[in-house]
């Protein structure tokens, strides 16, 4: 039986191909839910929304990519981050995303831990979403 983990890195690293090939355009829903939860739950697992937020990540399509796994909860600490920021846009500069959050760590760190606790019902949550998909 193929596990959890199985399924979500083979669908993710399909996605990735596609992606790499055909543009992120060429991605199904699916493909690109499981592609954008892996990479918010990795990245904000090794270094919180500094790292989040340097990579450029969309935090919105991170919070709609846990809702559709059915993880309201960590939508909404991604939300809570969007909303630190000035009229909850990070800022286009890469340099100052990075300064932003750096000034408010503590804030973020919080966040950021909370993701990681909450992410421990992820695997699940996406394996189950995809196996509904059809993409197991």
């Amino acid at each position: 039986m193929t596990s959890e983990f199985e399924i979500i890195d083979r669908v993710v690293g399909v996605a990735d191909e596609k992606r790499a090939k055909l543009g992120a355009s060429a991605l199904s829903t699916a493909e690109r839910v499981a592609s954008d939860v892996w990479s918010a739950s990795g990245i904000i697992g090794n270094g919180s929304f500094q790292y989040f937020f340097e990579c450029g990540l969309d935090a919105e399509n991170c919070a709609r990519a846990y809702e559709a796994i059915e993880l309201p909860e960590v939508a909404r600490i991604f939300r809570l981050a969007l909303s630190l920021f000035p009229d909850s846009r990070p800022h286009e500069d890469v340099a100052e995303r990075v300064a932003f959050v750096r000034e408010r760590e503590d804030a973020f760190d919080k966040l950021g831990m909370e993701i990681v606790r909450l992410d421990s019902k992820m695997e699940a949550h996406l394996s189950a979403y995809l196996k509904k998909a059809g993409l197991e």
